[in-house]
């Protein structure tokens, strides 16, 4: 997962939005996982808050 840095303010609402109103269950942890990196989260600390499975990328 690349590093997501600066989110515009406008861009934050939008995926808050997205997590409380969107009807896809995938849109929203996308969303949740997009602003948790924002904050400095690693990619093993959004697997276990969003109770995720990483797969590693393959070569």
């Amino acid at each position: 997962m690349k590093n997501i840095i600066n989110l515009t303010p406008k861009t934050i609402i939008e995926l808050e939005n997205i997590i409380k109103y969107n009807d896809k269950f995938r849109a929203r942890k996308r969303a949740e996982t997009i602003l948790l990196r924002n904050k400095g989260k690693t990619v093993n600390e959004i697997v276990e808050l969003l109770d995720l499975k990483h797969q590693e990328p393959t070569a």
